[in-house]
């Protein structure tokens, strides 16, 4: 067995520094790349969660304006029937009136 000398353990220290270097530097630079990985999905979040309360808004704008247009629609409907008593009631006055005129 041969027996190393100083500048065998040294260099062989350096290249084992070296390799740990290069490790701790691509877990740096894998940490980074989470780091940005989980800011462009916070980023992105906030966008859709965004787009989800305008999307929210409008479906409520459209419900409210579906229920403006309802009572306008019952409300006309409502009008059409007063109308229609009306008429109904007219003629059948007016046919009252012709029955009394013809008993007297």
């Amino acid at each position: 067995m041969v027996n190393p000398t100083g500048t065998d353990l040294l260099a062989r220290m350096l290249v084992e520094l070296k390799d740990l270097k290069a490790a701790q530097e691509s877990e740096n630079a894998f940490k980074l790349d989470l780091v940005s990985q989980k800011k462009k999905a916070d980023f992105d979040l906030l966008q859709q969660q965004g787009f989800l309360d305008d999307v929210r808004k409008r479906i409520k704008e459209l419900y409210r304006e579906e229920a403006k247009r309802q009572v306008i629609i019952e409300e006309i409907a409502y009008r059409r029937k007063i109308a229609s008593n009306v008429r109904l009631l007219a003629k059948l006055k007016e046919k009252n009136i012709i029955v009394k005129s013809q008993i007297k």
